[in-house]
């Protein structure tokens, strides 16, 4: 690309186009929904005109984590069908299959990362980082943190990072490198719009950071009692599924499921609660603020099911904040024909059974009703030929 420099003169700069949209649109969509609402960027992966190319293996890397770190929680890559991988030629020619296979890897890739990557977020793991131009998303799950970053300048850049603990293995992902530690600080090279993702290992001795939790200011008029302070001590925590559900779906294909959280000593946290059907279809996940004391969260959701048949396995899985199993329980539905519709085995599951009609009652309703007015017909045919006899 061309342009003017401060003398006025004419010359060419390089610009990274694939990877600026990447991070602009999602930043701005963010932005605009103010963080509200989950967020799915959709990536090149075609060739702009007989004037454009392809974006290479590497772009397509770093589209796809630097739209990550920029808040999105899901990736679109547009696309393999007409005017794109489809029009590059008919059949499975070799230009198609290294664009696919390009595609491969990096969907491959991210895959391999999707326990960390559908974790809570984790701000406070990190404490610093600079240049300004280096934008970081951190994920913690399994023990390990996923510190996401990327390069948002034209110009390379070596990014200092400050870890909330000492890192023990600093593993440069899918990338054949690691790097060393200085007690919480390491550093790292990016070339212009470049992303590298960390998973850090941390050093068991040191302790959690947790959320940052602004306490309430303490008034004049509260009195807490010896006693009381010393229960608040010994307060129980946990974190468990306390009920799980079902209603099977008939027709329509849709199932109820009930469920019921209980929680103590988890104040200002954030829990996780999925459930998942293998081969059913359902994915359900739900995020929710935990109270200080004893809490039970309750709810009802509608989850859309295929059209599976037999007794099925259903899965609830409960998180804490920082990504770790609280509890698990599973149950068996059994989904039958939708005309047939079947008992549970499992007590924790209800299903609601038609009453079939009963068309034997019903058909003779009608033939007496029938019969009725052929009677009523008759009487009335009688009585007027009587009338008629009486007036001659």
């Amino acid at each position: 690309m061309f342009h003017r420099n401060a003398k006025g003169h004419r010359e060419e700069k390089i610009f990274y186009g694939y990877t600026i949209p990447a991070q602009n649109w999602t930043k701005i969509t963010k932005e605009a929904v103010n963080n509200s609402r989950p967020i799915v960027t959709v990536l090149q992966f075609f060739q702009f005109t007989g004037k454009g190319r392809w974006p290479t293996q590497k772009e397509l890397r770093d589209m796809g984590y630097m739209a990550i770190a920029e808040g999105a929680n899901g990736l679109f890559y547009w696309s393999i069908g007409a005017n794109a991988l489809a029009h590059v030629c008919s059949g499975w020619c070799d230009e198609k299959i290294e664009h696919f296979e390009k595609l491969k890897l990096i969907t491959s890739e991210l895959k391999s990362l999707e326990p960390a990557l559908t974790s809570l977020d984790r701000p406070d793991m990190l404490i610093a980082n600079s240049p300004a131009s280096i934008s970081t998303r951190v994920k913690y799950r399994g023990g390990k943190g996923y510190l996401i970053a990327y390069n948002h300048d034209n110009n390379a850049a070596t990014a200092t990072f400050t870890w909330a603990k000492n890192p023990t293995d600093i593993l440069v992902y899918n990338e054949a490198r690691s790097l060393a530690a200085s007690e919480n600080k390491f550093t790292d090279i990016f070339a212009p719009f470049e992303a590298h993702v960390y998973v850090i290992s941390e050093d068991a001795g040191t302790e959690d950071v947790p959320q940052k939790q602004t306490p309430p200011e303490p008034s004049s008029n509260d009195v807490v009692a010896d006693n009381e302070k010393e229960d608040n001590k010994k307060e129980e925590r946990f974190l468990r599924i306390a009920k799980l559900s079902f209603i099977p779906p008939k027709c329509d294909r849709i199932a109820d499921v009930d469920y019921a959280i209980e929680s103590a000593g988890h104040k200002g946290e954030t829990a996780v609660f999925e459930i998942k059907g293998e081969g059913l279809g359902i994915n359900f996940n739900k995020e929710f603020l935990i109270g200080g004391k004893k809490d039970t969260y309750s709810g009802r959701s509608r989850l859309k099911v295929n059209d599976a048949m037999g007794v099925y396995p259903i899965t609830a899985r409960l998180f804490s904040s920082e990504g770790i199993l609280q509890d698990t329980k599973t149950v068996r539905i059994n989904f039958d024909e939708c005309d047939k519709p079947g008992k549970s085995p499992n007590p924790d599951i209800r299903t609601i059974q038609a009453k079939p009609a009963n068309t034997k009652g019903n058909f003779q309703f009608i033939i007496a009703s029938a019969i009725a007015a052929l009677a009523f017909l008759i009487c009335a045919i009688a009585l007027a030929l009587a009338q008629m006899r009486k007036k001659k």
